[in-house]
């Protein structure tokens, strides 16, 4: 969820949806002045956990009402947080968050030589500050080495980025019913099984470390195959008021179109869910058949030197902390 009232923007809104701009009732003085920048020296500081209240109160309840206290408070406190990086930027007018900018740094498994990955989110600026958005920006684009993606941009902001070099990551969301003559049907010798966070059981290596990261936070099935197994992480949401699978990452997505009679069986009988909802490079070559491809109405995005769009699926995102 990026949302900005850049310089060459208009007041801020939430993406998707349409919440009230994120400069309501902002940018004034408690006498009813406009209050601009140049009354006192902006500086931009890093946050931490600890800001959360201050940050909830001046600037995440303008950006979208219908976000909880409890959930925005997941972008400051979540099972694989690093208190060693901040968890955001803000932009400061005497000591007053006039605007912030969410970082999710993704912690990498054991082995993992790559580069840092870090998802932006959550990015508003008080209308009267819009003139200084793109200083919340300086502390990410000076680090060139770091992967940065940008899942929720709105229109304006995901020109702006692209801009600056970022590169298409996603042009498409797929919807694929789940059918309930598959409760029948076989499943090819695949095997379904739910995971508990609180104890993997058998999992081993990289899929019990992406449990064991990501917690209660979502949900998680297990695949076994003929000589492969593969690990699904997920999340429940709603499609027309209908309930719904958000497939956050797939591990083996040759094992999952393989098994997906199982799947299906799974979803339906644990979930009651409808539909399964993800992003096309979740899959990639191997989504099934059937499956409906809606264009996004504005493309995520990143920026990277040694990582592909295929390793940066919704894992240590907003995506999973805001339930989007």
């Amino acid at each position: 969820m990026i949302a900005c009232s850049g310089s060459a923007f208009p007041a801020a809104t939430r993406d998707p949806g349409s919440g009230p701009s994120s400069t309501e009732d902002g940018g004034r003085s408690p006498g009813g002045r406009p209050q601009a920048p140049g009354d006192a020296v902006l500086e931009v500081r890093d946050v931490f956990e600890d800001d959360f209240h201050q940050i909830h109160e001046e600037l995440l309840v303008r950006l979208d009402p219908r976000v909880t206290r409890s959930r925005w408070e997941r972008l400051f406190h979540h099972p694989w947080r690093d208190s060693s990086r901040p968890v955001g930027v803000a932009l400061q007018d005497g000591g007053r968050p006039v605007g912030f900018l969410s970082l999710l740094f993704a912690p990498l498994p054991p082995g993992d030589p790559g580069s840092t990955i870090c998802n932006l989110s959550s990015w508003i600026v008080l209308d009267a500050y819009r003139g200084s958005s793109l200083r919340l920006l300086g502390p990410v684009l000076a680090n060139r080495e770091w992967t940065v993606t940008n899942l929720t941009p709105t229109e304006e902001v995901g020109r702006l980025f692209q801009r600056l070099g970022f590169r298409t990551l996603e042009t498409h969301r797929c919807l694929l019913p789940l059918r309930p003559d598959r409760l029948v049907r076989p499943g090819r010798g695949v095997e379904v099984r739910a995971v508990d966070p609180s104890d993997p059981g058998e999992l081993e290596g990289a899929h019990r470390w992406l449990v064991e990261q990501h917690g209660e936070l979502a949900h998680y099935m297990a695949l076994e195959g003929p000589g492969s197994r593969g690990l699904v992480v997920y999340g429940l949401g709603r499609v027309k008021g209908l309930p719904a699978i958000r497939l956050h990452h797939v591990s083996d997505p040759a094992l999952f179109r393989e098994g997906l009679a199982a799947v299906q069986r799974f979803l339906l009988r644990k979930h009651g869910a409808c539909m399964l909802v993800f992003d096309r490079r979740i899959l990639g070559n191997h989504t099934p058949q059937g499956t409906i491809h809606r264009p996004l109405p504005v493309v995520r995005l990143f920026r990277s030197n040694d990582r592909t769009e295929t390793e940066l699926t919704e894992l240590f995102s907003e995506m999973i902390l805001l339930d989007l």
